[in-house]
């Protein structure tokens, strides 16, 4: 079997707290924003491949949160019978 590909889109709300710290003063912000993210993968002998791309949806350009990760997992049965 070659495996599986898979789409995965995800939405929903992220609370954002920024803090920072300089000398002894300190300042912090937070936001709440839409978030979306979409994922792709791959699925091979239980192996697990995948990339997703997230955007944070913050209303302030200069603070967006967006980025690109990869993962690797391992999926495996919780009944003992490999399924």
């Amino acid at each position: 079997m070659l495996g599986d590909f898979y789409l995965q889109p995800q939405a929903g709300i992220s609370i954002t707290t920024i803090t920072a710290k300089a000398g002894g003063a300190s300042a912090s912000d937070t936001q709440t924003s839409f978030t979306w993210n979409t994922g792709i993968g791959y699925v091979f002998n239980n192996f697990d491949f995948g990339v997703r791309y997230q955007h944070s949806g913050l209303k302030d350009n200069d603070s967006d949160i967006i980025f690109v990760g990869i993962h690797l997992g391992y999926n495996f049965s919780l009944d003992g019978n490999g399924n």
